[in-house]
């Protein structure tokens, strides 16, 4: 017998007998069976399937529950995020202090959410102590050449040479690649560097596939009012008329 038959067959023959009890919350053997299968839907959606894994960060709880048998469901399987600072997922998250949408702008509050989940946009990992950790935003990581690469990491290895005052890093159009890394660099007051230079410096801690394939020096950074540097602006100039690979 599958494993979710075995929790189909008992929400049949004891429909409100107490399943679970997680602190306050008890739920009966119907319930979990159409929550679960909700989830299912809803991970059909997501083109989970056969074969799949499904991660999930809390596995001592009611979530990681109804996940096991969800995947079971579709003939995937649920395990436990590596704590290894290494498998890279996106964060989602619910709850009563997540937002429940943008102001007035449903398109983008239906493209934000899913499920009832917020799709954060911020990529992380685990590491061995169960903290998340930012590696990147989605939409800034570069693939290139069928490798993910996160910019942060890319803007981390610029910053280590000492004429950079700011860096940031996105994915231009590459017609072997793909995507070719590539960076805009404000260098410090009276400093000098060559692009060839930067790049050298970064090969100590990067991969050589990781490496910027061109620099940009400019007298400023786009930003926000709030002094957040603005990366659509930088890459939209490259991007202009082509689709991303």
């Amino acid at each position: 017998m599958r494993i979710w038959d075995t929790l189909a067959r008992a929400a049949s023959l004891h429909p409100d007998r107490i399943a679970v009890i997680d602190g306050d919350t008890r739920l009966t053997y119907r319930a979990v069976a159409g929550r679960a299968a909700a989830l299912a839907t809803f991970l059909r959606r997501q083109n989970v399937g056969r074969g799949d894994r499904v991660l999930v960060i809390d596995v001592n709880s009611l979530q990681f529950l109804e996940m096991y048998y969800a995947t079971a469901a579709l003939g995937a399987v649920a395990g436990p995020v590596a704590r290894d600072g290494r498998e890279v997922g996106e964060i989602w998250a619910r709850g009563d202090t997540v937002t429940p949408g943008y102001w007035n702008r449903p398109e983008e509050t239906a493209a934000a959410f899913e499920g009832g989940w917020l799709k954060t946009g911020d990529l992380a990992v685990v590491d061995r102590e169960g903290y998340l950790d930012i590696v990147d935003r989605k939409q800034d990581m570069i693939l290139s050449g069928g490798e993910n690469i996160y910019s942060v990491e890319v803007e981390n290895a610029l910053y280590q040479h000492p004429a950079v005052l700011e860096a940031a890093v996105f994915g231009v159009p590459d017609e072997k690649w793909g995507e070719a890394v590539k960076a805009a660099v404000v260098l410090r007051a009276g400093a000098t560097a060559t692009a060839a230079e930067l790049i050298a410096s970064c090969r100590g801690c990067l991969a050589a596939y990781k490496l910027p394939r061109s620099i940009d020096f400019v007298a400023a950074l786009p930003k926000t009012g709030s002094g957040k540097i603005v990366k659509q602006a930088l890459r939209d100039p490259y991007r202009e008329g082509r689709k991303r690979r």
